[in-house]
């Protein structure tokens, strides 16, 4: 299902974008580069809102792969989820600081041509996380190393 939606977006060296174009990102995850990741920050986020909701995905270099982290929250209801990519069951409790204190679990480290087929099913539909991939709740997430 497509619908016109507006994305904010707020990553690398751009300006926050109130109405982002996924267009403007693209080369960042086709094309990857350390070059590209190293200068200013190591990753971002995508934003989508409504008169309830807010949904945003979080993106984060590390190494050749990128965690993502999908939030969903829906203030009528008290709803608040956090989601991770899981790639590698096995390593989802092993916590590691991507960038000065941003900790990620390893399991969630997707390699680029994957984590941009979520971000293009998240410029989709931003309110359904994808099925590209298997998500992990936070919650479920052993952070006890680092919290």
């Amino acid at each position: 299902m497509e619908f016109s939606i507006k994305i904010e977006a707020n990553s690398l060296t751009h300006p926050y974008d109130y109405n982002a174009s996924l267009n403007n990102y693209l080369h960042y995850f086709e094309n990857f580069s350390h070059n590209d990741w190293n200068k200013d920050s190591c990753g971002g986020y995508f934003t989508f809102r409504d008169d309830d909701r807010e949904c945003v995905l979080f993106f984060l270099n590390y190494g050749d792969n990128f965690s993502l982290c999908y939030d969903y929250t829906q203030s009528s209801d008290g709803i608040v989820s956090c989601w991770y990519s899981n790639h590698e069951d096995d390593k989802m409790n092993i916590i590691v600081d991507a960038d000065t204190e941003q900790f990620i679990p390893l399991g969630s480290c997707l390699p680029p041509d994957i984590t941009l087929s979520v971000i293009k099913d998240f410029f989709k539909n931003p309110l359904e996380k994808s099925k590209k991939v298997k998500w992990m709740n936070a919650d479920d997430i052993d952070w006890s190393s680092v919290y």
